[in-house]
């Protein structure tokens, strides 16, 4: 992995620790296997940095980077600049984060050698790329998007519900299921959708036309509306040629004009899961400069 190659790997409870050749002084990196819960990229770095103020001054976090693995998955990297509380000297903490379906896995690394710390970030970026969750490329698979503002949300396993702060006076929700391996046509899928619907004693006696939409990241699909004396169902398909997105929002003729322009937003704004990537070398990744 990167240039590490020839570092020593230690196994430990929780995951390995890496040392090179010459020892722990100026340089290391520990991974921790399958951290659970997940938290949001903002928790992870503020939990590091309270960490590191124990031993570390002036702390500096120099830049942060979302990124995909060559496996796919959804990944962060973040530098941390600061100074040795012990010694006085520089130390850079480069800091990697790989994200699976319910959990994470920590890459936490230092440098001291203030010669190395350019080539040291760009090495431990490709020790990130390169780490591989092997959790099967054609799962469900959660998928970036932008919740709706001031709209709470609950997780419940891969799916995500978004209620309005005032529920349920304000009687209306957003799900968000998880991006599914799909070969299916959109005729099935609308299909599948009344299936559902009925099984929660839902029976539409009205319907309007479908309508073509598309996300902001290529993704295109079809928006349904449809009521019954209750409840107002507005629901949304993606198709790409590897995954479905199904997003569904349920409300009530009060709320339905205002709630289906926040679905809308929510939509325009989701993301197709990375794939994964072949081909790039390690020498290609050395040229590359960090951000």
């Amino acid at each position: 992995m990167g240039s590490f190659a020839d570092w020593r790997s230690i196994s430990l409870v929780d995951g390995v620790l890496y040392r090179p050749p010459e020892g722990m002084q100026f340089s290391a990196i520990r991974v921790t296997e399958q951290v659970r819960p997940l938290k949001p990229l903002s928790m992870l770095i503020d939990g590091i940095l309270a960490q590191l103020a124990p031993v570390t001054g002036d702390l500096v976090v120099e830049s942060r980077q979302t990124l995909t693995t060559f496996e796919g998955e959804h990944a962060a990297l973040v530098c941390i600049r600061g100074r040795q509380l012990r010694t006085g000297g520089v130390i850079e903490y480069v800091c990697g984060f790989v994200f699976g379906d319910d959990c994470y896995t920590p890459i936490v690394a230092y440098c001291t050698d203030e010669t190395q710390l350019s080539s040291f970030r760009v090495s431990l970026r490709a020790f990130l790329l390169e780490y591989e969750l092997r959790l099967g490329g054609r799962r469900m698979r959660r998928f970036i998007y932008t919740p709706p503002p001031t709209w709470q949300g609950r997780a419940r396993g891969l799916r995500a519900l978004w209620y309005p702060m005032a529920f349920p006076r304000h009687r209306s929700h957003i799900t968000i299921t998880p991006a599914t391996p799909c070969e299916q046509k959109f005729s099935e899928i609308e299909a599948e959708l009344h299936e559902v619907l009925a099984s929660r004693r839902f029976h539409a006696t009205r319907q309007l036309p479908k309508v073509r939409i598309s996300s902001e990241h290529g993704l295109r699909g079809w928006l349904w509306q449809l009521g019954d004396d209750t409840r107002e169902v507005v629901a949304a398909t993606f198709l790409d040629d590897r995954f479905g997105y199904h997003l569904r929002m349920e409300t009530v003729a009060e709320h339905l004009e205002a709630d289906r322009a926040v679905f809308q937003r929510v939509l325009r704004s989701v993301q197709p899961v990375p794939s994964s990537s072949t081909g790039q070398t390690e020498a290609l990744l050395r040229a590359m400069t960090p951000a």
